[in-house]
């Protein structure tokens, strides 16, 4: 019998059984008077189970599941109020604080010999982690610490336990494999997917403790960037340490039984061992002797670190670590508070950033339902290096709407501020495609992969749903709430003038419109107005509305009424026939045009006979014997007099094939390419 257990009441999960990646078998058992937020009686996660002849009463939630291995049962348990085979929504989180920016000025520079932001006040007290391997969630929050304090002056105690908590494996939010420890990129992940910084005072450090049961707080601070720094790039560590503050640092754990470690000193060269602890690093000095470590180090110089293991460890809590340290080998994490806009949502596929870059694919997305309306502001994802050229493509129901390039500033996780911010309806898909250099793979995550959201495009342009094998590439969008004034329209083209119309518009009399460059005054009466945009071109048409001391842009998409396909250059070599059978006609209601005379020409000649078939289709024949050169075929819609044009390539068979003097039996070697019909290379 399990009776009057209780978790918290708002987070708390299975009040009297908590269930988690087992095999679990509930026989002839009595819940009665249990309680949590979820599974009062049994909280169920990942796990197969049979619960059977058992009786559940006043548990507010008798049984909460997700994810249900195959063959679970429950039977003979009477009456059950239950929420059976759940699945989690990760798509949204919301934001927590406001970010008030008030810059600490940091007094020093990458060129100076030493640099210690202790000296300066710009980090948070040394704390204590204990004997268990939360070393990765202090250096971390150290980081973090550190870096708002210069951005705001504000001095804040996060806590490290909700770090590792909800990074480690008894976490839906965590890693498969982290039992006890973790590294940068889960705690980087912590941060810019908004899981915390939760206040250490709501969630205090238990040592041996891994289950948080604060998954969320409103009273929380949230992270846009994180910055990726080559650890072996001495100059570019120093820089970020000057212009972000402290970073998260692995290294090979120095403690006074190392004999690395130098206990008069406090100061550690390891020319053995590979990384096995995280600090916070604070600056540095060039000048250190290389005689001051046990082992003498190749040289000079030295970083200094803030440790996690108290104040009565090494020199208050702080050490040197050799510039020549072995373990000094992956990246070290600082974070940029410069764009704090209070983005109200953000929308992602994954809470535990990546594991790896897959060079085989520059191009990934995601697609995303908007739930209550939303205004995009911005994209999020992981860049491999700094300075990489990359392109973002935003659809909005299944149409191109906005497009932007730019380079990234910094390795890591870069929230991209769009130029011009796009609405999308409730219920409305955004999909948000991203073109780099790699695709940042994420394998380890315990929540499954939701098939057809997420893809790649490899080289030839198919898509792959990497779900499919439990993968995910992460993305992320972040949004502002969406007054719902206007709708996205899609229609075909047509010589007709479009009426935009606006509807709920609330606490004003008119609104600014700008569209094509012209800015209009919108009249509004009984919250509604509309303007006059005339005859729209086919492709996304962008209609900026002001309202509310935001500007934001609503789409009508034209689609065009002579489908190609998206084909509008062909390559053929020479002497090839050539069908082309892609295109069809449409009326601008979007009907088929069947059985209707339309013209088409090639090279400015018409084509006779040239009637639409089933479906609107209209295939025509481009015969063989075509000079070398480029051709057109040009078609016009009856209907409307929308016209379109497929260029035609003709190549010659042969490359190379230029005139060359030589002189007799001279060695020369005369090389000629042959093409095959396609034009390409045989």
């Amino acid at each position: 019998t399990f009776k009057e257990n209780e978790v918290d009441p708002d987070n708390g999960l299975g009040g009297a059984v908590y269930l988690d990646a087992e095999k679990a078998v509930i026989d002839h058992s009595r819940f009665e008077d249990n309680a949590a937020s979820k599974g009062g009686g049994i909280y169920s996660f990942f796990t197969g189970h049979t619960i059977v002849n058992s009786a559940f009463k006043n548990n507010g939630e008798d049984i909460h599941t997700y994810y249900e291995d195959n063959g679970s049962i429950i039977e003979d348990c009477g009456e059950l109020n239950s929420i059976l085979n759940d699945k989690m929504n990760i798509t949204i989180r919301y934001n927590g604080l406001p970010i008030t920016l008030n810059p600490q000025p940091i007094k020093g520079s990458a060129s100076d010999s030493y640099f210690n932001l202790k000296d300066q006040g710009l980090v948070t007290p040394v704390k204590d982690q204990g004997s268990m391997g939360a070393c990765w969630a202090f250096g971390a929050a150290g980081a973090f610490e550190s870096a708002f304090l210069i951005a705001t002056g504000k001095t804040i105690d996060i806590s490290e336990n909700n770090i590792q908590d909800l990074g480690l494996v008894y976490s839906p939010y965590g890693w498969m494999g982290n039992y006890e420890g973790g590294n940068y990129r889960t705690a980087t992940s912590y941060f810019v997917s908004w899981l915390g910084a939760v206040n250490s005072i709501d969630d205090s450090y238990d040592e041996l403790g891994k289950i948080s049961s604060v998954s969320y707080s409103g009273d929380a601070y949230r992270a846009v960037d994180a910055v990726f720094v080559n650890i072996e790039d001495r100059a570019a560590v120093k820089e970020a340490l000057t212009k972000y503050g402290a970073l998260n640092l692995y290294v090979y754990g120095a403690n006074s039984k190392d004999k690395s470690y130098n206990p008069q000193t406090h100061a550690v060269y390891n020319s053995k061992y590979r990384g096995n602890h995280y600090v916070t690093l604070v600056g540095w000095n060039d000048t250190y002797s290389k005689y001051n470590f046990a082992n003498t180090a190749p040289g000079n110089g030295a970083w200094i670190c803030k440790n996690s293991w108290g104040t009565n460890w090494g020199d208050e809590g702080y050490f040197y670590i050799s510039y020549y340290d072995k373990s000094l080998n992956a990246d070290a994490v600082g974070f940029k508070f410069e764009n704090v806009n209070y983005y109200e949502k953000l929308y992602q596929n994954e809470f535990g950033g990546y594991d790896s870059f897959n060079k085989k694919f520059d191009t990934y997305g995601h697609v995303f339902t908007s739930e209550g309306g939303d205004i995009l502001a911005a994209v999020g994802t992981y860049f491999e290096k700094a300075n990489t050229p990359y392109k973002i493509s935003i659809y909005v129901n299944g149409f191109i709407s906005y497009t932007q390039d730019g380079i990234s500033k910094h390795s890591g996780y870069e929230c991209i501020k769009l130029d011009d911010y796009i609405a999308v309806n409730d219920n409305s898909t955004f999909e948000i495609r991203i073109k780099s250099s790699s695709a940042p793979i994420f394998q380890y995550s315990r929540l499954p992969a939701v098939e057809g959201k997420n893809y790649v495009i490899d080289s030839a342009g198919n898509f792959i749903d990497p779900a499919k094998e439990n993968i995910t590439v992460p993305v992320k969008a972040y949004t502002f709430k969406n007054p719902q004034i206007s709708e996205n329209i899609a229609k075909y083209y047509t010589t007709k003038e479009t009426i935009f119309t606006v509807n709920n518009v609330l606490e004003t009399d008119t609104l600014q419109i700008s569209f094509d460059g012209k800015n209009m005054t919108m009249e509004i009466v009984n919250g509604s107005g509309s303007v006059n945009l005339g005859v729209l071109d086919i492709g996304p048409n962008k209609v900026y509305i002001t309202y509310r001391n935001q500007t934001f842009a609503s789409i009508i998409y034209i689609k065009p009424t002579i489908n190609t396909e998206d084909i509008y250059t062909i390559t053929i070599a020479y002497n090839t026939k050539l069908t082309l059978d892609n295109v069809k006609f449409y009326d601008s209601n979007g009907t088929p045009l069947e059985n209707v005379s339309v013209v088409v020409k090639f090279d400015n000649k018409v084509i006779p006979d040239t009637v639409t078939g089933v479906n609107g289709s209209m295939p025509i024949v481009i015969n063989a014997g075509n000079k070398i050169g480029t051709h057109y075929v040009d078609y016009a819609n009856p209907t409307n007099n929308e016209t379109a044009r497929i260029t035609v390539k003709i190549l010659s068979r042969f490359s190379g094939n230029s005139n060359v003097n030589m002189y007799y039996f001279d060695g020369h070697i005369y090389k000629v390419r042959i093409r095959g019909a396609n034009g390409n290379f045989v």
